[in-house]
């Protein structure tokens, strides 16, 4: 496919990246958006009051579709990305935190989709595989995702009405989703006091009223480092689960995904060593009929 860079509409996609001291990996993320076969986008850069060299390494590309953007004070992230969304002149929003890297073909895939889909289309998200840095792999979090270095989490996304099982497991990286706007700001965007589960949430609703689709071939590259926002935040990001799904209770559907991400999260805490509380999560909100299912997730990869 081939798109002119501009149209009377304006870009098809805003690139939304939200930095904070981001220098480390920031060039590399943003040329894999010029390395895009699509070229038809914005990237709408909010810079959450970095102190290192963020600013200077993003505007020193000399290219009118870069808009960067200071933001006025300090926020949490599901804030910022919010307020870097009401600068987006896109149709569609792509997510590129500064640490990762979408493949050439990303943006083309998803236009294909979305130029042949129907009008009730919200989300259309693709595989992902982790990328290891040079840091030295410490945390239980970090030795996790290493394992995705060469297989994706899920041998097949599912599409279409993907509401019940995404309730249960959130299996679309941000990296890889782009969300149509006017559907963003349908269901409300993000809300603004999350730091952990924002992209989860933003997905559950669009899941819960739109149709989503799935590019089946590997778009992006998530990047494994001792600094990711997720380090040592299960604990905080599991709160932010049950706050999500909690929302939709008392439906049986979202009774269930409480245990069966109550039962997930018992298994993280036994693998960071914490038996005890890892008992009391299984005992009181978990399921033996979860358990097995979680592991033949994880062996067979299949949802």
């Amino acid at each position: 496919m081939s798109s002119s860079v501009n149209t009377d509409k304006g870009p098809l996609f805003s690139v939304v990246m939200n930095c904070y001291n981001s220098a480390t990996y920031l060039r590399e993320a943003i040329d894999s958006v010029f390395a895009q076969t699509y070229q038809n986008w914005e990237i709408v850069f909010w810079d959450n009051h970095s102190t290192d060299e963020s600013a200077e390494i993003f505007n020193s590309y000399d290219d009118e579709r870069l808009r960067y953007f200071l933001a006025p004070e300090f926020t949490k992230l599901g804030h910022a990305r919010n307020l870097a969304v009401a600068q987006a002149t896109g149709e569609w929003l792509g997510f590129l935190d500064c640490d990762d890297i979408w493949l050439p073909e990303k943006l083309e895939s998803q236009a294909n989709i979305i130029m042949h889909e129907e009008s009730n289309l919200g989300l259309v998200f693709g595989q992902c595989l982790s990328m290891k840095s040079s840091d030295e792999v410490r945390s239980e979090w970090a030795r996790r995702h290493h394992k995705y270095t060469n297989e994706t989490v899920l041998k097949t996304l599912p599409e279409g009405d993907i509401f019940e099982r995404l309730l249960k497991f959130n299996f679309i990286p941000l990296v890889t989703a782009v969300v149509s706007k006017p559907a963003y700001h349908e269901v409300g965007g993000i809300s603004a006091h999350l730091e952990q589960g924002e992209d989860y949430e933003l997905f559950v609703k669009l899941a819960a009223q739109k149709k989503v689709r799935a590019v089946q071939d590997v778009i992006a590259l998530y990047r494994i480092h001792e600094r990711n926002n997720s380090i040592g935040n299960d604990e905080k990001g599991f709160k932010e689960i049950l706050e999500i799904v909690g929302k939709y209770l008392p439906d049986t559907v979202a009774k269930n995904a409480l245990r069966y991400q109550s039962t997930n999260f018992a298994l993280m805490l036994i693998k960071g060593g914490n038996l005890k509380r890892s008992l009391h999560y299984f005992i009181n909100r978990g399921s033996f009929l979860y358990l097995l299912v979680i592991i033949v997730r994880k062996f067979t990869r299949v949802i």
